[in-house]
């Protein structure tokens, strides 16, 4: 008697509940799988810009290494041209002895064989290894998330399949 309807109205009712936690955890489990994606772009999306800064790094440290080289190389040949015996003769005819500059007397003469660096090169090395540097951790912040997203999406996924067992 009432006990049935009682018991019947009560199954319904769980059924009903159970049918909602289901149709809320697809909603969740869609919501998560929309964030995932959007996420996974995100991560492409920051794989690209790293391997683009990379490559500009790696354009930006060839052009210095040419540089240096090029300098090295026009150090080193200006060096033989002064050990020369011709050369030694035209300086020393050239400057009679008068070679002093009380003005510079604090300040060492640079260095033969030291790298002629461009200052553009270096800073643009320099922006291009901080560019590297963020994109790298963008891409960081982004692998966490995503293994946040994938975490969430799994127990969602897991809720869902329990609740349409339960509704069985």
């Amino acid at each position: 008697g009432k006990a049935d309807v009682a018991a019947a109205v009560a199954g319904e009712q769980e059924v009903a509940a159970a049918r909602k936690a289901a149709e809320l955890a697809a909603v969740r489990a869609g919501k998560a799988e929309e964030a995932l994606e959007g996420l996974q772009k995100e991560l492409a999306e920051s794989r690209s810009a790293a391997r683009a800064a990379e490559a500009q790094l790696g354009a930006a440290r060839e052009e210095l290494a040419q540089e240096r080289a090029a300098a090295l190389a026009a150090a080193a040949q200006g060096q033989a041209k002064a050990d020369t015996p011709a050369a030694a003769g035209v300086a020393a005819a050239a400057d009679d002895g008068w070679d002093f500059d009380l003005d510079a007397e604090d300040q060492a003469p640079p260095a033969a064989s030291a790298p002629v660096a461009s200052a553009q090169s270096a800073a643009a090395a320099a922006v291009d290894q901080r560019a590297l540097e963020e994109a790298r951790a963008e891409a960081s912040k982004l692998r966490e998330a995503l293994r946040e997203a994938e975490e969430q999406l799994g127990a969602a996924r897991a809720e869902g399949a329990k609740l349409r067992e339960a509704s069985e």
